[in-house]
């Protein structure tokens, strides 16, 4: 019974000494990227992007802020057939659309509470290690690993969303490099190749490369006024 008793403690503080470490591994790399608190200042942010796919130029502009969030597209490139359309997608608390070049329907559709979230994820670019428990999500340790010369902390993360990943953090700079989704029927993944230090000190990428081709961000604005008209909706259009 004893022996029971003794392998039962080796095992719970083996337990608590894994949880330590990985905390240890996340605490660090939330002070790389600025610290939860500089990011908890963040109330809005306007920012600019290019993404080259294949033939086609994809700019955006995307504005977040507590009243809603908004991507606005513009497809430039011999494939695209009409260069004067500009996409969007839209989501406010009250109301949420879209309109895609991929879209059957060549009009705007309302969006789905998930689409919205996963197009959250998708704009912030925010690490989801920061506010995890706020948001739901839970991550644990996989293996240190290493990946063309380098050594990574792998983590699993489990979003509220049910949405999974792999994360690989550098073991030397504690920044994020690779994130690999392991959701949906196939597999994606994100690369990121540089980051800039913004005014208010937070680390942010603005370089990247994804399946759907190597995004660069060439602006980036926080905390500065964003006109509340951007997130109405404008049946007209």
């Amino acid at each position: 019974m004893y022996k029971y008793i003794f392998l039962s403690f080796i095992i719970s503080i083996s337990l608590f000494t894994y949880a330590q470490e990985v905390e240890n591994i996340v605490q660090k790399h939330i002070q790389a990227i600025g610290g939860e608190q500089a990011w908890k200042e963040v109330k809005t942010m306007e920012s600019k992007s290019t993404i080259h796919y294949a033939m086609q130029v994809i700019k955006n502009h995307i504005f977040i802020s507590p009243k809603g969030m908004k991507q606005l597209m513009h497809f430039e490139g011999r494939t695209v057939l009409n260069k004067e359309k500009e996409y969007f997608q839209l989501c406010t608390p009250s109301y949420s659309y879209k309109y895609l070049p991929d879209q059957i329907k060549d009009t705007v559709l309302p969006m789905l509470k998930e689409e919205c979230t996963l197009l959250e994820h998708e704009l912030t670019l925010q690490s989801p290690f920061l506010f995890a428990k706020e948001k739901g999500n839970t991550y644990s340790y996989v293996s240190t690993e290493t990946l063309n010369y380098k050594e990574y902390y792998k983590l699993h993360v489990r979003y509220n969303n049910f949405v999974t990943e792999y994360v690989y953090i550098n073991t030397q700079t504690y920044l994020i490099e690779k994130i690999f989704s392991a959701s949906g029927d196939v597999d994606t993944f994100k690369e990121f190749i540089s980051y800039k230090k913004l005014n208010n000190g937070i680390l942010f990428p603005i370089e990247m490369n994804t399946p759907y081709g190597n995004i660069t961000i060439t602006e980036v604005k926080i905390n500065e006024p964003i006109d509340v008209k951007m997130f109405l909706w404008n049946k007209k259009k």
